[in-house]
């Protein structure tokens, strides 16, 4: 199983057409976007379009507190979906898909773009939900930083003078990679060795993706991270005009 993360640039609505031929390329199994915005509007809806047109039958909607809303699209049933926006700048949309025996819990979540504080505030709220289940991928544009790549030590500095403060001023801050990790879930790329940029694109348009910066993660719980065989960031032909934030693809054991 091939699951996929994807920030779209406001929709992408003039490069839909490259983002299914990414799904067919890669094998996309479920695909989890956070800027979908405008994906509700239109008869059928922009996501019931992409959803025929791209083989992913099952899909859901998130209807954030902002512009920026979250899908989710499966070629296997969708057996749960709910949407969490109580204590959410944007948003968080839980679907359950079957795996094996079991199922998944997948977390599309989009964080608080502002600062790391208001970030911090929403991963605590919401690890409690993610810990009801046994198999859980939080995935999505955290907007925050980790201890594991490394960033020049001047960058806190470079950015100020840009006017860029959300990750920082006087030192970059990791606060909400390293609280996921302490409460027990595995960042993916990590584990893997996989650590890589995901900002900014040759598309990008975005001041605040000012250096290369890994933006977007995968974490698992335990049980779920023994069975992934591997993680990348996908860049290529699609992936370069798509949108300002490459995907990240994470393939799942064949479930038993």
């Amino acid at each position: 199983m091939r699951i996929a993360s994807y920030n779209l640039y406001r929709g992408a609505h003039d490069t839909m057409p490259l983002l299914r031929d990414f799904v067919e390329e890669e094998g996309i199994d479920v695909l989890c976007l956070q800027e979908a915005n405008g994906w509700n509007e239109g008869y059928p809806t922009r996501l019931e379009r992409f959803a025929a047109e791209s083989g992913l039958a099952w899909y859901a909607f998130g209807d954030t507190n902002s512009e920026y809303k979250l899908a989710t699209l499966s070629r296997v049933p969708i057996l749960q979906a709910e949407i969490h926006t109580e204590r959410f700048w944007h948003g968080a949309l839980r679907t359950v898909i079957p795996y094996g025996s079991g199922t998944i819990d997948q977390w599309n979540i989009h964080l608080d773009p502002s600062d790391e504080d208001s970030r911090l505030e929403e991963v605590t709220y919401a690890v409690p939900l993610f810990q009801t289940a046994q198999n859980v991928l939080a995935l999505g544009d955290f907007n925050s930083l980790s201890t594991f790549d490394l960033y020049p030590e001047d960058l806190a500095s470079e950015l100020f003078l840009q006017g860029i403060t959300k990750f920082g001023l006087d030192e970059l801050r990791r606060d909400v990679t390293n609280y996921l990790a302490s409460q027990g879930f595995f960042d993916i790329a990590v584990v893997k060795d996989k650590v890589e940029s995901t900002v900014p694109t040759p598309a990008n348009q975005d001041k605040y993706h000012a250096a290369a910066m890994r933006l977007d993660y995968m974490f698992a719980s335990h049980s779920l991270l023994q069975h992934v065989r591997n993680i990348t960031v996908v860049k290529n032909r699609f992936t370069k005009k798509i949108s300002d934030h490459y995907p990240l693809v994470v393939t799942l054991a064949e479930a038993s």
